[in-house]
């Protein structure tokens, strides 16, 4: 296929649309995803589908299934409705969510023969379901009905491949790096020059005219201004923050009290901020990483809270101990159904038209700058909002982590919208 290199720039940076789609590759395996806690099950399923062809994985909650989900191609889960922590229903909302690249076919396994679970399973974005006692051939009867609409489906992308576009994406996304890398530099220093200037001024604002010490003021807050933006935008995009020598031993919940304190000053008045204390918690990490994190989801939390409380607190998961879960409630108003595919990506909401409509602040610098900092934590974000109620971030990573994870440049964030 000959590549026209001025078409190929017109298409990197969104002109035209793509160029002609590759030629389609030989079928592979279908994966299925089995998931339930209940060992005896899923020997059970892989014994009944030993040899059919698939090629096969299995995870015994939630979580698990989610870990697996970031780092493979699934194209087929079935879940277990009930199981610790995470129920089937739950995790079909966060596969379901806004902003996940691949939609596995979804099958729910329960033995509840409640027709209001299944109304709701099926308008959460279930495919199928599988009553418990499961009977082996109808277990086999769904799945290869689910394999022909998962073949329908991989045709499908065959014919409308973007590889091509999104190799063109990513090198354009490497450039626009070395763009702000670039003019985050040029501007660091005449903004540190202005800065210097403004506040070696206001230092002898006794000798200046009000009306002039009033601007001194002013170019100060400006300029600290600036260069928290142009941080900001240096730590979303390019900051190489895998300096191993950040990486030590310290106590989470020291850090999220830290965190609290510096943000302190801007609880309203009719604003608890409460922190859950329950005691040391010695992790392995980057505490400036984590305390800033802390800091920008607080911030987020207590700008939606007008009244009511905003809770923080860190629990480490009974099962599996290497695990730490940081949450943030709060009692705000919630999070636009809108705005949810936007979390995250760094300037999705820099346009001032949709931050005056959905009256949002920022261009969602901060959360990115979380997902950062919980990747190199070999964590994951999710975020649970209630329309009229309010909003919980929840970050979970590992507390064992001998060196900076390099596995992601973002950590995976999911949105659950809930009634």
């Amino acid at each position: 296929m000959v590549v026209d290199p001025e078409r190929v720039w017109m298409v990197q940076w969104g002109l035209i649309g793509g160029l002609p789609l590759a030629e389609s590759q030989p079928d592979k395996p279908l994966s299925i995803l089995l998931i339930d806690d209940d060992r005896l099950i899923i020997e059970l399923e892989l014994a009944w589908l030993s040899g059919e062809g698939y090629d096969l994985k299995t995870a015994h909650n939630g979580n698990e299934a989610l870990e697996i989900l970031d780092r493979e191609p699934i194209d087929i889960v079935i879940a277990d409705q009930v199981m610790p922590g995470m129920d089937g229903i739950t995790l079909l909302k966060i596969l379901r969510g806004p902003g996940r690249d691949s939609i596995p076919y979804f099958i729910l396994v329960t033995g509840d023969p409640n027709p209001k679970l299944l109304n709701q399973a099926f308008l959460d974005g279930a495919d199928d379901f599988i009553p418990k006692p499961m009977q082996r051939l109808e277990f086999i009867a769904r799945l290869r009905s689910a394999r022909r609409v998962v073949g329908l489906s991989r045709d499908l992308e065959r014919r409308v491949n973007l590889s091509f576009d999104r190799r063109l994406l990513e090198n354009g996304a490497a450039e626009f790096r070395e763009v702000v890398a670039t003019l985050a530099h040029d501007l660091r220093t005449p903004i540190g020059a202005l800065r210097a200037t403004a506040e070696t001024l206001a230092w002898s604002s006794d000798l200046l005219l009000p009306e002039v010490s009033r601007l001194v003021t002013r170019i100060v807050k400006i300029s600290i201004h600036l260069a928290e933006t142009v941080r900001d935008v240096t730590d979303a995009f390019v900051c190489d923050d895998t300096d191993v020598s950040t990486w030590t031993r310290f106590d989470l919940r020291s850090e999220i009290r830290g965190a609290s304190e510096l943000v302190r000053g801007s609880v309203r008045a009719e604003v608890d901020l409460v922190i859950l204390d329950q005691g040391p918690c010695e992790i392995l990490g980057n505490p400036h990483g984590i305390r800033r994190m802390c800091v920008n989801i607080l911030s987020n939390a207590l700008r939606a809270t007008s009244k009511g409380v905003v809770k923080v607190g860190v629990e480490q998961d009974p099962d599996n101990p290497v695990w730490v879960t940081l949450r943030i409630r709060d009692s705000g108003e919630g999070i636009p159904s809108e705005i949810l595919p936007m979390l995250g990506e760094p300037l999705a909401l820099s346009s001032g038209a949709r931050r005056r409509h959905f009256s949002v602040q920022g261009a969602g610098l901060g959360l990115a700058i979380c997902r950062r900092v919980a990747a190199r934590h070999g964590g994951r974000i999710r975020i649970e909002t209630w329309p009229g109620e309010g909003t919980e971030v929840s970050v979970r990573f590992r507390n064992d982590l001998p060196e900076v994870s390099t596995e992601f440049d973002f950590a995976p964030l999911d949105t659950v919208l809930s009634s």
